[in-house]
């Protein structure tokens, strides 16, 4: 600004806090200053949790910045970056942007009796003392917040989602909108839309199950649903007596009882072992190292280690101990009672698992599920390549033990990329494979494991919000350290009205597509007690088959914004076997969950709420 000063959002080298950074010679040096509000502000704002979004400098050397999304914050700072003052934002306020001291906010219209919500917007020109409520020309839908830039000003106005621009700061609102025509023409109008309502009763004959110390995250997600053998899962990971144990609700059970698997068993001393639990894509893995009396005789500890898992998809579990792994270091493990081993990748396979025990070193060995070691080597170090976000896994496809890299150009985009190497090949024999596009403005772009059968590959999922169009595809991973031919799955869009379950020939034979929702294709899950009712909408999809012919293993449902998020559901492709979680309310890891019977409600009402919801509208 001005050609002298600069302004960003970094972290400081100091405390990895983020903060505003500041630099009056054009950028060559910068000095820090702490985001946070003066005091007396009403203002507040979690930067770690909730990231700043964006600058906007004024003409009187005032810089407005938006800290946070939910909610947003408005905040006044001056030329060196102090600030100075925090925007009294109206209620319900839910996206915001400014020309310094000059504010614009957009939020539901809380005057609106019923039907999908639509916004009202809130003027101020001065630094957010005061707003002006003001009308908008045309009806738009709470849903169109969700674009990247909702609300961007500057001195001459704002634009406004994709369809507004308002001229000036403190005029009246137009009493008739100037319509400006695109070469490609007018933009499809938003539409309400959601599928058949799902509505679930609760047996009051069964009341809540409990179970206790449950390994974080505590809900069940839908990468939990209808694996293999598996209807759903959870882990219960005791970290004072060292007690790790599976519990699944099996797919042959014909009652709600979950089957329990110890992966690993309570000890006498908990501060003498190292522990590493871990969430697999096709189920759970655990391991645990004996550590000397001391920390101080921990460098050269030789490494003996238990690991046991399940892999689900191909319905199968495994133990071992393994030693001739070399020496621990003080690094390996984390410091007090309860310590944590640091490894480098406990990873399942559909024939056994790779343990590197290490972070700080590459030694790498798979396990079989006999509990024999059938490869040692080391796990090579990936070369450089045009990504900034990266992560290392491992499969076994036959014989062959293959590390395997993924990468993304950011730490918040899908995997695009991935890189195979033989365990114990020579370093030159690395491949890299592009096989997704990058994901953009008007195209989300998911990529994750996942099983066809016994084989593992990779999903893509690409889906354009705006045109409500996409597709998916399963590409294998080949013995040989390749990509195999990719087979077209099925996404949400692809499901028709009438809903067909998947039998289980074709969650065996077909790839498991973990889908998540596309502007439309979510159902209102409406479930009633004897004492309340509750909503949830659908979110992702469990689906097998192919786009011509979809079928729905199971649907993962989340109630609707709420302060604590504290219940979830799974129901079943065939909607009469479904259950209903919550954390125990002021427990400590605890799940709680009862079963349910649903079925499709054509004719139920659609409570106001899930208008605010994303992907309730679509053009």
């Amino acid at each position: 600004l001005d050609g002298e000063r600069a302004y960003l959002f970094g972290r400081r080298a100091k405390g990895e806090r983020i903060a505003l950074f500041v630099s009056r010679d054009r950028g060559k040096t910068f000095s820090s200053r702490p985001l946070v509000p003066p005091k007396g502000a009403q203002g507040h704002w979690d930067t770690e949790r909730d990231a700043p979004r964006t600058l906007h400098p004024g003409t009187n050397g005032e810089l407005g910045m938006v800290l946070g999304s939910h909610p947003p914050a408005y905040a006044i700072a001056d030329r060196d970056g102090r600030i100075t003052s925090v925007a009294r934002l109206p209620d319900g306020v839910a996206a915001v942007g400014g020309h310094g001291r000059f504010i614009f906010a957009l939020g539901p219209d809380a005057q609106q009796d019923d039907g999908p919500l639509t916004l009202a917007g809130w003027e101020s020109a001065d630094a957010g003392l005061s707003f002006r409520k003001i009308g908008l020309p045309m009806a738009m839908l709470v849903d169109e917040l969700d674009e990247p830039m909702a609300v961007e000003c500057a001195f001459a106005g704002c634009v406004i989602s994709s369809r507004l621009t308002r001229i000036g700061w403190n005029q009246p609102a137009p009493q008739t909108p100037v319509t400006l025509t695109p070469h490609r023409g007018p933009a499809p109008a938003i539409q309400p839309a959601v599928q058949t309502p799902i509505a679930c009763s609760l047996d009051d004959k069964r009341g809540w199950t409990t179970v206790a110390n449950v390994f974080e995250p505590v809900l069940p997600a839908a990468s939990h649903a209808m694996r293999g053998s598996s209807v759903w899962s959870t882990l219960r990971y005791d970290d004072e007596a060292g007690d790790v144990t599976a519990l699944t609700l099996s797919v042959r059970s014909n009652n709600q009882r979950l089957s329990r698997q110890p992966l690993l068993s309570k000890v006498r001393n908990r501060a003498r072992y190292g522990y590493y639990v871990s969430r697999q894509m096709e189920g759970y893995a655990a391991a645990r190292v004996g550590l000397p009396k001391t920390r101080a005789e921990l460098t050269g500890h030789p490494i003996k280690l238990d690991v046991a898992w399940t892999n689900y998809q191909t319905d199968t579990q495994g133990k071992a101990t393994v030693d001739q792994l070399g020496a621990l270091v003080t690094a390996d493990v984390t410091p007090g009672t309860r310590p944590h081993l640091v490894a480098g990748l406990l990873s399942v396979s559909p024939q056994g698992l790779f343990v590197r025990p290490s972070a700080t070193r590459s030694d790498t060995v798979v396990v079989d599920l006999m509990g024999k070691v059938t490869h040692q080597s080391l796990y090579p170090a990936w070369p450089t390549v045009n990504a900034t976000a990266s992560h290392s896994d491992a499969v076994l496809v036959g014989a062959s033990a293959l590390a395997v890299g993924m990468f993304a150009s950011d730490q918040e985009s899908a995997t695009t990329t991935v890189a195979f190497a033989k365990l114990g090949a020579s370093s030159g024999s690395t491949s890299f494979f592009r096989f997704a596009p990058e994901g953009a403005y008007d195209r989300f772009v998911g990529t994750w494991w996942s099983y066809q059968g016994n084989d593992v590959g990779m999903i893509t999922h690409v889906i354009d919000p705006v045109a409500s169009r996409g597709y998916a595809t399963f590409t294998p991973f080949t013995a040989a350290g390749q990509l195999g031919a990719p087979v077209a799955v099925p996404t949400q869009l692809d499901l028709p009205t009438t809903l067909a379950p998947c039998s289980q020939a074709e969650r065996q034979s077909t790839p498991r597509v973990n889908a998540p929702f596309a502007p439309g294709t979510r159902h209102p899950v409406l479930v009633q007690t004897s004492v309340d009712s509750r909503v949830l909408l659908t979110d992702r999809a469990i689906l097998h088959g192919t786009p011509e012919a979809p079928c729905v293993a199971a649907f993962h449902a989340r109630e609707l914004r709420r302060p604590d998020q504290r219940m979830v559901a799974i129901i079943a492709g065939d909607l009469k076997r479904a259950w209903l979680f919550r954390e125990t309310p002021a427990g400590k890891r605890s799940l709680d969950y009862r079963p349910m019977r649903c079925a499709l409600s054509p004719g139920a009402a659609i409570p106001a709420g899930v208008w605010q919801e994303p992907g309730t509208v679509r053009r």
